[in-house]
């Protein structure tokens, strides 16, 4: 068997500065410039995950996941990937996530799409409903996910309502979720302050803050004097 020193060769990327910048809404960029590294990896983090939702809430943050992540009229996650980026969003306890790769140099391209996709809420009654319908799926297969299920049983067991409930909650209950609860918890969870942008690429002439910034400006969004949200664990 060939050596790995021999048969592989790992790509090592010059760690650059880490550039932080915080908005007077509460949201912060940070841009990290990775010298030869020609990709890029754009995360939008919202600190809005299960570990908010009330009894009455549990699956929300799962389900505005999914309402996030759909196509619409305007075609932005076509529009993306015909510009050869790939997209992810997931939920945990803490953080709903939507992420991207794609090549440094398209990054002026792509993020204000990303950003333009991924930072509103806006659906029709017929897309609520068949998201709906996919989760109800999706939970009925998680059963069969053993290692995943053992994990849930573990957060159950060990913490309170907060982390020990599923993230995506129960079929029945999320079935039964109204506009008005889902854009209510939107409004409060998805606000400014907690909302984050990270791009990492060898890119050294993109500048995420000024991305967020011209989206905000574009669409806006407004709040002043607002500190970004930090989770307080020791908070009953």
């Amino acid at each position: 068997m060939p050596s790995t020193s021999k048969s592989q060769k790992l790509n090592i990327f010059k760690k650059g500065p880490v550039h932080r910048s915080l908005f007077s809404n509460g949201a912060s960029a940070l841009t990290h410039y990775a010298e030869g590294f020609n990709g890029a990896k754009v995360l939008l983090n919202f600190i809005a995950g299960s570990a908010f939702e009330k009894i009455d809430q549990e699956g929300m943050a799962h389900l505005i996941e999914h309402l996030i992540f759909k196509e619409n009229e305007s075609n932005l996650i076509l529009q993306l990937e015909y510009l050869g980026a790939e997209l992810n969003a997931y939920t945990y306890k803490e953080s709903v996530c939507f992420e991207m790769s794609c090549l440094g140099t398209r990054l002026d391209q792509v993020v204000p799409l990303f950003l333009e996709c991924f930072m509103q809420l806006d659906f029709l009654d017929t897309q609520l409903l068949k998201e709906k319908q996919i989760i109800r799926q999706e939970l009925k297969e998680d059963k069969d996910d053993h290692e995943g299920q053992g994990i849930e049983f573990i957060f159950k067991k060990n913490f309170n309502q907060a982390y020990g409930h599923p993230v995506g909650g129960s079929a029945s209950q999320v079935l039964k979720y109204k506009r008005k609860d889902i854009e209510k918890y939107y409004k409060k969870y998805f606000a400014s302050e907690r909302t984050s942008l990270v791009v990492v690429s060898g890119n050294k002439d993109f500048d995420g803050a000024r991305a967020l910034q011209a989206w905000y400006r574009k669409f806006g969004v407004k709040g002043k004097n607002k500190k970004p949200y930090r989770i307080n664990k020791n908070k009953k």
